[in-house]
Parts: structure tokens; C-alpha cells; sequence
């Protein structure tokens, strides 16, 4: 495990409440409806607001992070949320995935990639997919004026990224978006985000 992304992570959310987990995705609530509950992996999950909510949907989920600091916030918020009571589970991995080759099941039905910059590893994420299965994605992209995210490209995907990575990766597309993301009352971002279903 590489002790400089443990630590960094680790102080980020050292200050951090189990109050103060985030709601999910957009892009991921509103494509939920079409993929039915099973297992799913969340891929640098941070302090658990994607895990929290695939498993009051009814998924057992693997959730995924490189900082234990993250994992106990994300742990106490499942908790609290009562995450395990006529609900999905949640299992947590302290992991780091760009370190190893082994992922903690063989096969999914959805995996979440959020904010989590790592070509290789998105390339082979298809792989662990069930048939019919589905992968989820959004990431920063890069942008020619100033956005609200990493002030620097190295956490930021170029456009087009994502589909060049998974172009021979035998999945079809079910959406995608590129562009500003407009927040009130925030600077937009600007994301690139796909959704994708293995054949």
C-alpha cells in the first residue's frame, strides 16, 4: 500500500463527521432504476456516501478505499443510516487497488468509479462484470476556463478518455456526458461521465 496515498487521505478526512458522508451521485441516482440489485463494488469509496446508498437500494456491496481513516467515518455512517436492516450489506476493503491485481469478488452486477483516476484498472473493470452487467463512471475533466475540483489535471481526465479506455472492452453504451455541471450557488464542474453494460 502506498503510505504517501494512505497518508494523504487520511489527513483529508481526519476532521471529517460521519454527518458529513455526502449524498450520492446524480448521475448515479438517476440511472439506479434500470439495474437490478445484486453485488456491486465501490471503487474508492471514500467516506461511504456511494456504499451507503447502493445498499438502501438493495445492493451487497464491496466498498473500496486506500485510507482506514475514510473506512471508519464511512463504517459509523452506514450505522447510523442503518445499513444491514431490511437492506443491502456493505463490506469494507481497506485496499489499495492500484497496488494489486485482485479484486475482493470475480463478478458484479454494477461497479462504481467515482473521482478515481486509474486507466489500467478501469480497463480491466469490465472483466469482473456479470453479463448484462453494468459500470459506472465520473470523473473530472480537463476544461479550458476555471471549474470547481483538483486544481490540477493529473486528477482530471481529457475528453473522450473514458470511451478510448473501454473501446475494445466488450461493453455498449447506455449514457454518457461531458461538459459543465452547473451547482447553485457554486462554481459548475466539469465531469465526464459514462454509464456502460457488458454484452
Amino acid at each position: 500500500m502506498r503510505k504517501t496515498d494512505q497518508a494523504r487521505w487520511d489527513d483529508r478526512y481526519a476532521d471529517s463527521s460521519p454527518d458529513d458522508v455526502g449524498v450520492a451521485s446524480v448521475w448515479l441516482t438517476q440511472h439506479i432504476a434500470r439495474i437490478s440489485p445484486g453485488y456491486a463494488l465501490d471503487i474508492a469509496c471514500g467516506k461511504g456516501r456511494h456504499s451507503i446508498f447502493l445498499a438502501q437500494q438493495g445492493f451487497d456491496v464491496d466498498a473500496v478505499d486506500v485510507s482506514p481513516v475514510g473506512i471508519n467515518l464511512a463504517q459509523r455512517a452506514a450505522q447510523s443510516s442503518g445499513v444491514g436492516q431490511s437492506m443491502g450489506s456493505i463490506t469494507w476493503h481497506c485496499q489499495d487497488l492500484l497496488e494489486t491485481t485482485r479484486l475482493p469478488r470475480q463478478e458484479y452486477q454494477l461497479i462504481v468509479m467515482s473521482y478515481f483516476i486509474a486507466a489500467d484498472l478501469l480497463a480491466r473493470l469490465p472483466g469482473y462484470l456479470a453479463t448484462g452487467g453494468w459500470l459506472l463512471v465520473e470523473e473530472h475533466m480537463c476544461w479550458h476556463t476555471p471549474v470547481a475540483g483538483p486544481s490540477s489535471d493529473k486528477f482530471r481526465v481529457s475528453p473522450g478518455a473514458l470511451l478510448r479506455v473501454l473501446s475494445n472492452c466488450n461493453v455498449e453504451i447506455a449514457a454518457q456526458s461531458e461538459g459543465l455541471v452547473e451547482r447553485p450557488g457554486q462554481p459548475p464542474y466539469a465531469l465526464s461521465r459514462l454509464l456502460v453494460r457488458r454484452v
